[in-house]
């Protein structure tokens, strides 16, 4: 890639008109806002992203060299470089196309979306409503990786049972919950984690004459207030997990009471890692 000159591109840059992605737009991984200064800009009708904290929060170390317009991004074997204001950028050796070049702006570097998903192996959304963009992390059949998988579904289902208490999910920084009115929408934002039983099972108590319209009352406990969490047993697609909880009395946690919940998580043809099973021990 060239050597590229930088005061001359972020004045260039900087003269191009931006459309904020709104008033307050976030960001999220795993269901989790991620508490940082920058934030999602819509660059011709692209949702341009900060790399910082997305790449940092998925395990990548990043350096950079400004002379060059050159960031480094490493995680394991991976390798990449993202070069400032070109359309490519080079993972593990091979170069791979952009769909928008990244840029600097506000004084943070930020690629689309879509582009960092492709790096990464994320899943990723923009909901306009919200003005968030979500990351959700590739599904990986490591003791951390299941850990991970289980604290998104978690949160995902926190966003459904907490429906109609914004302000819990805004207090435990989870992302708020999006609109969800027919049962295909609420299998299109709980199918990655949850098994089609217990879909079901929400659905039939979140509903009413065929609408979602959520529940009255204080859900379950948050996987994030768990006090132990471990990886029981991993072998081939499947995985159990315990997490030990404060017992639950109208969204306090006792101190001096806990209860075990342990996950059985099964990897299902489509590389979904779904909770199919809980079990709570007293």
């Amino acid at each position: 890639m060239p050597r590229i000159l930088i005061p001359a591109v972020l004045f260039i840059v900087l003269l191009i008109p931006l459309s904020p992605a709104g008033a307050a737009p976030a960001l999220a991984l795993d269901g989790q806002l991620l508490a940082f200064q920058e934030e999602p800009v819509i660059l011709e009708q692209k949702v341009m992203v900060p790399i910082r904290p997305i790449l940092q929060e998925m395990g990548w170390r990043l350096a950079c060299d400004m002379e060059e317009g050159v960031v480094y991004a490493e995680r394991s074997a991976n390798k990449i470089q993202i070069f400032l204001w070109q359309p490519a950028v080079v993972k593990n050796d091979a170069e791979v196309s952009l769909t928008a070049v990244p840029q600097l702006i506000y004084g943070h570097t930020m690629m689309s979306l879509e582009d960092i998903c492709r790096l990464t192996g994320a899943q990723g959304t923009w909901d306009a409503q919200l003005e968030l963009a979500s990351f959700f992390s590739p599904v990986e059949m490591t003791r951390e990786g299941v850990v991970r998988s289980l604290l998104a579904a978690d949160r995902q289902l926190m966003r459904v049972e907490y429906y109609n208490n914004q302000d819990f999910l805004k207090h435990c920084s989870i992302a708020p919950s999006p609109k969800i009115n027919s049962k295909e929408e609420l299998i299109n934002f709980l199918g990655s984690y949850w098994s089609p039983e217990y879909i079901e099972r929400i659905w039939q108590a979140g509903s009413r004459e065929n609408v979602f319209i959520g529940f009255f009352r204080d859900g379950v406990t948050p996987l994030d207030y768990q006090k132990e969490i471990s990886v029981v047993e991993l072998a081939g697609t499947q995985a159990r997990i315990e997490a030990k909880l404060p017992v639950w009395w109208g969204g306090e946690g006792d101190a001096e009471q806990f209860v075990n919940r342990v996950y059985t998580l099964i990897k299902d043809p489509e590389g979904k890692l779904l909770i199919k099973d809980i079990q709570i021990e007293e």
